[in-house]
């Protein structure tokens, strides 16, 4: 699926207060990032399905999140 953009990557480590940022390092979490999202996305649809719905919802992104993530 997509991917999430290194620049954005960039960005979230900077907001944790790091000024000094490798490209190795915004790429590596750019691709985790977009790993996790993956996964939480796709089960998120799961849940959509099994509950016959074709929107995925909030409720279904925190679901997911909760069996892929904890």
């Amino acid at each position: 699926m997509g991917e999430l953009p290194p620049s954005s990557a960039n960005k979230l480590i900077r907001r944790s207060g790091n000024n000094r940022v490798s490209k190795n390092a915004q790429k590596v979490l750019s691709e985790l990032l977009s790993t996790v999202g993956d996964e939480i996305s796709a089960k998120a649809l799961e849940i959509a399905n099994s509950e016959k719905r074709k929107t995925v919802t909030a409720r279904d992104i925190r679901l997911a999140k909760k069996e892929v993530w904890d």
